[in-house]
């Protein structure tokens, strides 16, 4: 009787082992530990402090476990470097200082995706990249999103939730009456917070759904597809939670509406959707082993190829292997263009907003108001006002002006949609309107907010100012900043905010009132705020 004895092949070898990446790659890693530091430790911070991302703080765990898994998969891939990977890795440093100039912290922890995208392909190629595209893509979903997408999606998810609870507690038979994002029961009244929009179950369960759908056997449209689903089944558990809510307060008790009740509610509410995904996985899984089982498919033998060559090593290594050099050079060159460009920036020359007039047109300041430190801390202005005026008619407003000398990523202008809702102002509605044109004939628009807070409204009028421009837009904002700081050396910028009082729903008197003073303002503010 004859034997066969079987050989496998062994698996081939990295194209720079371990021990050489120690040695030759210290200069690669000194030069994004450089860059990146600030960034990496905003993010351990968010992560750590903004409940809304704290699932963060698992996400690199499951990106080195999966890492692990795919250990076999990567070594014995082919590596076939890509000069595409170069330019990938510059166009994240562009990503990079884009975010810096414009103070944005997502596209700096973009742009470190983006790198580590550029260096799989320029050392290992586009086959090692298809294989880890997955791994990158749980790393930017653990990026937060920018408070702009976050103020443009906050508002509608609260308007849905309130709907669909809404929709769900007129099918239960409960007489509710809905005014935006408040629901008005018998015994109760519910006010759908920014809290309480869906954002933070939506991001955790996106996220474990891509983690979920990983482990589908099926092909990439059917995992997109799941993926997806994730969206619908977050925004339907989260009204079931608002309708719940309004169920334990008309027939239990308001407490058990609030507290430590409403905080588990949201903790069994995700639960629940997390089980529905699982179920959801289930189900597809068995359809698609039915599916394989009657059609016959079988899984093909892996192939064995030749043992892949081994090159002799070359006499002269460490810092002359251009795979290592170019990347480190185009860091080193990120990181100068960053120091040069956050050297001491122009400051023009203006008055204190302390000296800001205490009669504007028809309206007299009537109370000068002191910001408190914890708030001061947060706001990191580098000179504010705060004052109650006015006017001969007896209506009061508040003008609040924040100016900052040289923006930077956590201290620039942010939207008053960031700060109200914490504060404990809900919105109601939010639009835009024209003030007149300027001398170019081009529209000057400020921005129309509506708040509520224990059945007060006001109405705010606000937008920012940099170097003269009346800017409505966040956006626009962000874009003119990196273009002044880059034309004239130049990062400063203000925003002004005027609120009125609102005696009742629709009042017309607060719209007017709030733009006589937004008029009688802005002939002074180039004293203040120079153009």
């Amino acid at each position: 009787m004859s034997s066969v004895t079987m050989q496998t092949r062994p698996l081939a070898p990295l194209t720079m082992p371990l021990s050489r990446w120690l040695r030759d790659g210290w200069l690669l890693v000194a030069a994004l530990g450089l860059v990146y530091a600030p960034t990496l430790w905003h993010l351990a911070k968010t992560w750590w402090t903004n409940a809304d991302y704290s699932f963060g703080l698992f996400i690199p765990f499951l990106v080195l476990f999966f890492l692990w898994q795919k250990r076999d998969n990567l070594r014995t891939l082919r590596a076939e470097p890509m000069r595409f990977g170069l330019l990938v890795i510059a166009a994240s440093q562009i990503i990079y200082l884009v975010g810096y100039l414009g103070a944005e912290f997502f596209l700096q922890g973009l742009s470190l995706i983006v790198l580590l995208a550029g260096l799989i392909l320029a050392v290992r190629g586009w086959a090692t990249f298809r294989e880890s595209s997955f791994l990158l893509l749980l790393l930017v979903l653990s990026i937060p999103l920018p408070a702009i997408i976050l103020n443009a999606v906050a508002f509608p998810l609260q308007l849905a939730a309130s709907s669909w609870a809404e929709a769900i507690l007129h099918l239960l038979g409960i007489p509710v009456f809905r005014d935006g994002n408040i629901l008005q029961l018998d015994k109760i009244t519910l006010n759908v917070t920014e809290a309480c929009s869906g954002i933070r179950s939506l991001a955790s369960l996106v996220t474990a759904g891509v983690v979920v759908a990983y482990f589908l056997p099926s092909r990439w449209w059917m995992r997109a597809i799941f993926v997806l689903s994730t969206i619908p089944i977050a925004l339907a558990a989260n009204a079931f939670r608002v309708a719940g809510t309004g169920l334990l307060g008309e027939f239990v008790g308001e407490q058990w509406a609030n507290g430590f009740y409403h905080l588990f509610a949201g903790w069994l509410v995700f639960v629940a959707s997390f089980c529905f995904l699982c179920g959801e996985w289930a189900i597809i899984q068995r359809v698609y082993r039915r599916h394989r089982h009657a059609a016959g498919v079988q899984r093909p033998p892996a192939a064995v190829g030749p043992e892949a060559p081994v090159h002799p090593r070359p006499l002269l290594v460490g810092l002359i292997n251009r795979r290592i050099v170019i990347p480190s050079a185009i860091l080193v060159l990120s990181l100068v263009l960053r120091i040069y460009l956050s050297a001491a920036p122009v400051a023009p020359v203006r008055q204190p907003l302390a000296n800001f007039p205490r009669q504007v047109g028809n309206w007299q300041m009537v109370k000068d108001e002191v910001i408190d430190p914890e708030t001061l801390n947060v706001l990191k202005a580098d000179d504010y006002l705060q004052r109650i005026y006015q006017n001969s008619e007896g209506q009061y407003a508040s003008l609040f002006v924040a100016y900052y000398r040289a923006q930077q990523a956590g201290e620039s202008m942010h939207s008053p949609k960031n700060c109200l809702p914490g504060a404990g102002w809900d919105p109601v509605e939010s639009g835009r309107l024209q003030l007149g044109t300027d001398a170019a004939g081009r529209p000057i628009q400020v921005n129309r907010y509506v708040v509520e807070n224990s059945g007060q409204r006001e109405l705010v009028l606000y937008w920012y100012q940099e170097q003269g421009r009346v800017i409505a837009s966040e956006y626009w904002g962000k874009l003119y900043m990196i273009w002044d700081t880059i034309r004239s050396g130049r990062r400063d910028g203000a925003i002004v905010r005027v609120t009125v009082p609102m005696l009742r729903k629709g009042d017309t008197s607060a719209s007017t009132a709030a733009l006589d003073l937004v008029r009688a303002i802005t002939s002074y503010l180039p004293r203040f705020l120079p153009n």
